[in-house]
């Protein structure tokens, strides 16, 4: 980071957001260090200065970040819990819930239904959730349904299918990006899933400004 960082980029670096607090940030720079560090790259030289690079990177996140709470100029919680980005994500699975709430919840707010009509449900009754993750194929309402209905009853929510069956998203349907930000295919890993979801978010935020006239 070339420059004085600002907090919102070191935040950005780490996979976080603002609701992140500093157990958050050490979590997330172990795991970055683990996923970055040269020694696992040792085949191949270029590919280990680019690590060289962004480790170095990271490690100058995480002590900017660390020193602003340990100074009080960051609080604990940069946001209360309950004031995180709210994502709802919809799939009949369980396991694959509960996976995307162990990938989420660091820095957002996860909300789960089982099926469309739950997830419908949620969005009528909570008109601040930024981001739907909704899974193609599920029982009764598929993905596709789910969220040509939830443009309708929740215009600003950034809508993200994640499907394991991308051959069965029509070309019309993948190509629209005012019906669809974003669509992932299974298994999404880590790094992609928080990203997508965090550019969702800005977007969200974006059509929240445009709507108030910011």
């Amino acid at each position: 980071m070339p420059g004085t960082p600002t907090t919102e980029e070191c935040l950005r670096l780490l996979g976080l957001d603002r609701g992140a607090t500093p157990d958050d940030c050490r979590r997330a720079y172990k795991d970055l260090v683990e996923v970055w560090h040269p020694d696992r790259l040792a085949h191949n030289e270029r590919l280990r200065r680019l690590a060289t690079d962004r480790l170095k990177e990271i490690n100058e996140a995480f002590a900017y970040l660390m020193e602003r709470w340990k100074s009080g100029q960051l609080t604990r919680s940069v946001l209360p819990a309950d004031a995180r980005p709210r994502v709802l994500c919809v799939d009949d699975d369980a396991l694959v819930l509960k996976g995307l709430e162990r990938q989420l919840s660091r820095s957002y707010r996860v909300v789960q239904a089982t099926d469309a009509q739950a997830g419908l449900e949620v969005l009528i009754g909570d008109e601040d959730v930024a981001v739907i993750l909704s899974d193609l194929v599920m029982p009764g309402i598929d993905g596709i349904a789910l969220l040509r209905q939830a443009m309708i009853v929740s215009p600003h929510t950034t809508r993200i299918l994640l499907t394991g069956h991308r051959e069965a998203v029509s070309m019309s349907v993948a190509l629209d990006r005012t019906f669809l930000f974003k669509i992932l295919e299974k298994p999404c890993g880590d790094d992609l899933l928080f990203e997508t979801v965090r550019q969702g978010v800005e977007v969200w935020r974006a059509r929240n400004a445009r709507a108030a006239g910011g």
